[in-house]
């Protein structure tokens, strides 16, 4: 008996999202704190699902365009399907197609949307932590 994947002649796994053309200058703005960077859209080669990380009850959809930001392209990594041929596309190993809930956009980019949200998270409640100690250290000083 084969697999449900194999019967239907699905492609899933740990593909890489292909991108073709010359990525365009957007109008949607990646913003991090008080970082603001643009965003870039590009064509897939072939239409992908596109899903949310953060919110699973956002509809799926297939879409044939993504956006990248502006940092993400000056990465090293990227690759080209046919080095001899850069019509045919490029990529980067790993990265991943995202559904952004505040941009509703899709975006691809190194982890997804829920894995940056966890990482940001803890950094936030590192710095915040510290906060709490230098202003509780300021008070008992002044108590004292």
């Amino acid at each position: 008996m084969s697999s449900l994947i194999k019967a239907l002649g699905l492609n899933i796994g740990s593909t890489n999202m292909v991108l073709i053309g010359v990525p365009e200058l957007s109008n949607k703005i990646s913003r991090s704190g008080d970082k603001e960077e643009p965003y870039y859209v590009c064509q897939l080669k072939t239409p992908a699902i596109v899903r949310c990380s953060v919110d699973s009850g956002i509809t799926p959809f297939e879409t044939s365009e993504v956006y990248i930001r502006e940092s993400a392209l000056a990465e090293e990594g990227w690759e080209f399907v046919n080095p001899a041929k850069p019509e045919e596309g490029f990529f980067i190993k790993g990265w991943t197609l995202d559904f952004s809930p505040n941009q509703e956009i899709a975006v691809y980019q190194a982890e997804s949307i829920s894995a940056w949200r966890r990482g940001n998270r803890q950094a936030e409640r590192i710095s915040k932590t510290a906060g709490i100690n230098e202003r509780l250290k300021a008070r008992i000083a002044a108590q004292k």
